[in-house]
């Protein structure tokens, strides 16, 4: 029989690997699903059978009757709304902090999460191991409040969203596909408070909760039982042919699922007979003898792996490979090599030994006088006897230091920070006029400096100058990959494959990317980095794709995939759609920076007004793969 754990570690390193979480992964902070059928029972007036009589022997079709009917006397004979009672049903004696296999869950980096559960224990946990490193940085309370986990529901904009995450870089995603209710999670905080996650999170740009957000209200997809399930599933095509997607592209892991629900198992099937059998196996994590495991293997190509629920944070812990083997992407440096074939992408550190002739540039941080260096920047000084005390500021560069000149390589610092209320900052990295003051006021100046945005206008100046320095070979960074962003790195890397690719002496200097991030080399890995569609078509020369998402007041979204020149204003393809008035906020996904906030039209008129340019694309921070959303704003939200 194959040997499980290799193989899903295998999966994982190649960014294939999808969990797919079922109610065990809640436990014990949430019921089970009898436990949750006996709580909605108390909660609607009805006395269950005593265990030792025929419910003893409950099936899991007793289960569906006794949920129906549960459900149905609260919609009509119950004061309390619905979701309210499956959200106190939900819990075993109230709020916790999730549970250790979640914990375990989240110590590892996933861009997609599958779940059958309502909880938001999964985002919790993986916010508090966020929240650690946010406070030592004592980063802003907006900062500290983002969500790392974004919740998709089974609406189709939701659905397009999931499905644009497995080719593009994108924030994490949960994938709730019974509906999501908060309210189960518990914070810590390092200076000892204990905070309820729901309302600790952030709310979005118009005010809702990530319940209700602007891509549906997620408490209306809320399904218990499974024939609801069954029946609102299988009745949206769209969302089963996503699913059908993700089942076919990814390696799923089933943890906390018996995998005897028979609805999913039909789902299974019915992918399995339209488009044959899967490209990748699954697997599946179960007690033993809880579910047949060679009918699951030989059926659905699921292997399962029988352990003890007591194992199981160990075992996700142990997913993890050991440090990836050093991987090149791009062809080698060759004599004569057409501009593309001159950029290369490894996931390895720099080394300490780098020829004279190579140009060096480092990523800095701060806003001081001089770049605070990284430890691994550090680390690499110290292994070429250099020191980064000895940084000058470069004559006539606005975002670069040096090291003085020696015989040896020509060691660059860049730092992709700008003061955002200098002239520079004003036009490369603009926040909007009514951004609440406090973004800017309530913290440590250059907190809000760094900016993907920068990032092209920053590794084109570092490669001037190392062209003007007569050096043939240049090796980077990661840049604008420090803690202190609201983006994942991956779109840092993106942006510095643009800037290559619209470098106009890439033919004179070749270019290799160390990007040993563990979120960029994990994209790079798994195809959500198409380094050669990047270079070799318009995307990386002057167009940029992203998704347009027009989000109405009365919950109609259109979501368009759009090509645009970057430095396209942003007024006219607003006006193209028929975007117009101040009800109109315009926000973007990711934010390119801290102390970033939606713009209203008004925000865009005075900007343009005071600058005296047009506001474009990128000066408002759309990146390649990022999304333009406008919300229309109700007149009862505030703006």
């Amino acid at each position: 029989m194959m040997e499980i754990l290799p193989e899903v570690r295998s999966a994982y390193g190649r960014g294939r690997l999808v969990p797919f979480l079922g109610a065990g992964m809640s436990r014990r902070v949430c019921r089970d699903w009898l436990g949750m059928i006996q709580a909605l029972e108390a909660s609607a007036g009805i006395v269950a059978a005593a265990e030792d009589g025929p419910r003893a022997h409950s099936t899991e079709l007793d289960y569906i009757r006794r949920a129906a009917q549960a459900l149905d006397r609260l919609r009509l004979g119950s004061s309390e709304i619905v979701v309210e009672s499956i959200r106190k049903a939900l819990l075993e004696n109230g709020p916790a902090e999730p549970p250790p296999q979640t914990r375990a869950l989240a110590s590892l980096y996933w861009p997609l999460v599958v779940s059958t559960n309502y909880d938001d224990l999964y985002a919790a946990a993986v916010h508090q191991v966020a929240l650690a490193e946010r406070w030592a940085l004592k980063s802003p309370d907006a900062e500290r409040r983002a969500p790392i986990v974004q919740i998709a529901g089974r609406s189709s904009i939701d659905c397009h969203r999931v499905l644009s995450a497995l080719s593009h870089p994108a924030p994490r995603l949960l994938w709730a596909l019974q509906g999501y209710l908060g309210g189960q999670a518990l914070l810590h905080t390092p200076e000892g408070s204990v905070l309820s996650y729901r309302e600790w999170v952030r709310r979005n740009a118009i005010g809702m909760t990530e319940e209700h957000g602007p891509h549906g209200d997620l408490r209306r997809q809320i399904v218990v039982g499974h024939a609801d399930y069954r029946r609102v599933a299988l009745r949206s095509e769209g969302f089963r042919r996503a699913f059908a997607e993700v089942f076919r592209s990814r390696s799923f892991l089933f943890l906390g699922s018996g995998l005897s629900e028979t609805y999913f198992l039909d789902l299974f099937s019915q992918i399995i007979e339209f488009y044959g059998p899967g490209t990748y196996p699954h697997f599946a994590v179960c007690s033993k003898g809880r579910v047949d495991v060679d009918f699951l293997r030989h059926n659905f190509g699921i292997w399962v792996l029988e352990m003890s629920h007591e194992d199981l944070p160990e075992f996700i812990t142990s997913i993890k490979p050991q440090p990836r083997q050093p991987r090149l992407l791009g062809i080698g440096h060759a004599v004569g090599a057409s501009p593309d074939e001159r950029l290369g992408i490894t996931t390895s550190e720099l080394p300490a030994a780098i020829p004279p002739s190579t140009c060096v540039i480092l990523s800095g941080g701060g806003s001081g006088a001089v770049p605070r260096l990284s430890d691994r920047s550090n680390a690499f000084l110290h292994r070429a006897g250099l020191s980064g005390e000895l940084l000058k500021k470069v004559p006539g560069k606005q975002l670069l230091w040096r090291l003085p000149p020696t015989s040896g390589p020509l060691v660059l610092v860049a730092r992709a920070r700008v003061d955002p209320d200098s002239q520079l900052g004003r036009e490369l990295r603009p926040i909007a006029p009514s951004a609440p003051r406090e973004l800017r006021t309530s913290v440590k100046p250059g907190r809000l400096w760094r900016d993907v945005r920068l990032t092209p206008f920053v590794l084109r100046e570092a490669l001037n100058f190392a062209l003007e320095d007569n050096r043939s070979r240049a090796v980077s960074t990661l840049l604008a990959s420090g803690a202190l962003r609201t983006f994942p790195t991956s779109y840092s890397l993106v942006e510095m494959i643009r800037a290559w690719a619209t470098f106009p002496g890439r033919d004179r200097i070749a270019l290799t990317i160390h990007a040993g991030d563990e979120v960029a080399a994990h994209d790079l890995v798994a195809g959500r980095i198409d380094v050669p569609r990047l270079l070799s078509t318009d995307h990386g020369r002057g167009t940029i794709e992203f998704w347009l998402e027009i989000a109405e007041c009365d919950g109609n979204i259109t979501r368009l995939l759009t090509l645009k020149d970057p430095t396209l204003p942003l007024r006219p393809l607003l006006e193209l759609h028929g975007i117009a008035g101040n009800r109109w906020k315009v926000d973007v996904e990711p934010w390119p920076c801290l102390g970033w906030a939606p713009w209203t039209l008004e925000d865009v008129e005075v900007w343009e007004h005071v600058v005296g340019v047009q506001l474009s694309l990128e000066r408002i921070g759309v990146l390649h793969g990022s999304t333009l959303r406008l919300v229309e704003c109700s007149p009862q939200v505030p703006r």
